[in-house]
């Protein structure tokens, strides 16, 4: 997948044609087809284009004289403000580019690629000058990329990168209250080769939904390859974890339909604690071998 991001430079021209003429340059602001904002040098918008009404919903006269940030998502209030003051303080040629989210009169959020230019020291007029352009399409794309290269597109679950990933993250936050338990299908491979991979994609299916119903919101479920899965609970407690453990074996041995006939797989269980391994892959080796011994001993 190529994603290709193209800016029309035509009204930056504009402005450098126009910039030693202020009513060009108010005219041009209200025109322009782009999301654009010019603020005084204390981040008051005195001017806006008729885009903002197009594309935000709000009213030009009711922004008129607000403070630009009161139009930005709180939560990147802190950093569009810290652009403005690095475009003031003539860094990068008074730009400064970064992302934030809009807030719609809808009260909807929209991430928009924010330009922060400084007019400081231009004879005619001064302040800023804020050009946006929504980006919400590249930061959609971007989130399913992301979502594709962490999860298994057959269950849904973790693939082993999240999966790892994830546990990564949290054992550097809670290695002392995290237990890995590795799981492995007994019986899957008759099934499979009896009713074709059609129907074996499906039991897997089936039984992801069974492992991540099994867990608690808190704890996680991926599947590793095959038939093998892992799940992370955030637990050490014995007792505890022994009463996940059969919970898991139980909703896995439940009769699964497949093609108006009922089959049934069984699974076989490892688990090992994260306090005492110094990464994510030594625990889940540890999981694994455990899980092995159980089988064995079966």
């Amino acid at each position: 997948l190529l994603l290709l991001a193209m800016r029309d430079l035509t009204e930056r021209r504009r402005w450098e044609i126009a910039h030693d003429d202020a009513s060009v340059f108010r005219a041009l602001i209200h025109r322009s087809g782009s999301l654009l904002a010019h603020l005084d040098p204390d981040r008051v918008i005195v001017g806006t284009s008729a885009a903002l009404t197009r594309d935000l919903g709000h009213d030009q006269a009711h922004v008129i004289g607000t403070a630009f940030e009161h139009l930005v998502h709180v939560e990147d209030r802190d950093a569009v403000l810290e652009g403005v003051a690095k475009a003031a303080s003539g860094a990068d040629d008074g730009r400064v580019r970064l992302e934030a989210r809009l807030n719609t009169a809808g009260e909807r959020a929209t991430r928009y690629q924010l330009e922060i230019a400084s007019l400081d020291g231009d004879p005619t007029v001064d302040g800023f000058v804020v050009t946006a352009h929504d980006i919400s399409a590249l930061d959609e794309a971007r989130q399913e990329l992301a979502h594709a290269a962490s999860h298994d597109q057959l269950t849904g679950l973790l693939n082993r990168a999240g999966f790892m990933d994830r546990l990564s993250a949290d054992m550097l936050r809670s290695r002392h209250r995290l237990t890995v338990a590795f799981v492995d299908l007994d019986g899957f491979k008759p099934v499979n080769d009896r009713f074709g991979h059609a129907m074996g994609d499906r039991l897997l299916h089936i039984v992801a939904g069974r492992l991540a119903g099994a867990i608690r919101q808190v704890d996680y479920a991926a599947r590793l390859g095959g038939d093998e899965f892992a799940l992370a609970i955030h637990a050490v407690d014995a007792t505890f974890i022994d009463r996940i453990v059969g919970r898991l074996e139980a909703a896995i041995a439940e009769p699964i339909v497949l093609s108006q006939e009922t089959v049934s797989v069984t699974a076989s269980i490892g688990t090992a604690s994260c306090a005492v391994h110094p990464s994510a892959a030594a625990v889940l080796a540890v999981a694994d071998a455990a899980m092995y011994e159980h089988k064995n001993r079966d």
